[in-house]
């Protein structure tokens, strides 16, 4: 069975993702689904009835239609159809800080690991990475502890060059840690009780997460 990160957790994927389902029959008699924002407005009351149904969102989409479902769907996707598509990144924080949803918040299509730091700041919480990726990725426990790891930074920083990260979208994020290496930059980061402030030198970019499996 398919599989993602959920909550830091490699875990089987339960749901179907159905992009092209546009009614009802379209649909298995059972188990956990997820369909377009099209389907489910259309047939919102059957669906409900049904039960476990999860809500697909194109990057056109307008995550103001879930507002009045927000708080008993159990599960959002946001579809990025090409990793340089952008508007994923604000769909999650209008999900999670303007409509306050708390369920499962994925992200689905080209989905690359090297994007899981700003997916998670912009409130994701479950990655489904392109097949590509994740035939690499979904190997070890250690692989997973590393994406742990890279997640927490999200949580820690609080401030680049004095500047509070924490109200910046994912691409501003990436824009701030970005520059000339050698250069100078000044972090604070929160864990738990401790503050920690340094001034460190950029230094080439380098893959946080293995690319080859890693022995057990």
């Amino acid at each position: 069975m398919p599989q993602l990160i959920k909550d830091r957790v490699l875990v089987v994927d339960a749901w179907a993702l159905l992009r092209d389902a546009a009614s009802l029959a379209d649909l298995p008699e059972n188990g956990s689904v997820i369909v377009p924002l099209a389907l489910w407005l259309q047939r919102r009351d059957a669906l409900f009835a049904r039960g476990n149904v999860g809500v697909l969102l194109a990057p056109a989409d307008d995550p103001a239609a879930l507002v009045d479902d927000i708080a008993t769907l159990p599960l959002i996707a946001v579809d990025f159809p090409q990793f340089t598509d952008g508007r994923g990144y604000s769909t999650a924080r209008l999900l999670r800080e303007k409509y306050g949803f708390k369920g499962e918040l994925r992200a689905v299509g080209d989905v690359l690991r090297d994007q899981l730091y700003y997916l998670s700041a912009s409130g994701f919480n479950a990655f489904a990475l392109r097949a590509d990726h994740d035939d690499r990725l979904f190997g070890t426990h250690r692989e997973i502890e590393e994406i742990g790891r890279l997640l927490d930074a999200v949580r820690a920083l609080h401030e680049h060059d004095g500047v509070d990260v924490r109200a910046l979208n994912a691409h501003q994020i990436h824009a701030a840690l970005s520059g000339d290496v050698d250069a100078t930059v000044k972090l604070t980061l929160v864990r738990g009780e401790q503050i920690v402030r340094a001034t460190l030198k950029r230094t080439e970019a380098r893959t946080l997460i293995r690319h080859a499996p890693i022995a057990e």
